[in-house]
């Protein structure tokens, strides 16, 4: 729709996600932005402090991960990456679910899922493929 192909274009001009750093041990993780996220984030969550900021990104918005039937696909199990806990802000990011699912090759699709009072909404799409994070 049309909201859509505006989140497009936005994306299109800056996208300040650079991925995602997972922690099986703990199963959990957190997203990894560029540096110049920083002011945007402010703006839309004063109060919200980034988990690491290193010299080339930062390392926000914590999740928790385990392996369960899809949310919209019950006959898949996925990786839920759920970020639904008082560490992130409530605005916007406590609503998300992402499922990741392996679809060969080393590539990993990730459905975005808002959470609303009538269950989970599609919202968008990524894709992951491992490689090795800076500590």
């Amino acid at each position: 729709g049309p909201g859509d192909a505006a989140v497009l274009r936005i994306a299109r001009m800056y996208m300040p996600w650079l991925g995602k750093s997972f922690d099986p041990e703990r199963s959990a993780g957190v997203n990894v932005l560029r540096r110049t996220a920083k002011a945007p984030m402010k703006t839309l969550w004063p109060s919200y402090t980034p988990e690491r900021e290193l010299d080339d990104r930062l390392e926000c918005f914590p999740f928790r991960t385990r392996v369960a039937p899809g949310e919209v696909d019950p006959e898949v199990d996925v990786l839920k990456i759920d970020y639904d806990f008082d560490a992130n802000p409530g605005f916007v990011i406590r609503h998300i679910l992402d499922e990741l699912v392996d679809i060969g090759d080393g590539t990993y699709l990730g459905k975005i899922l808002y959470r609303t009072d009538k269950g989970f909404r599609p919202i968008g799409f990524f894709s992951l493929q491992p490689r090795s994070v800076h500590r």
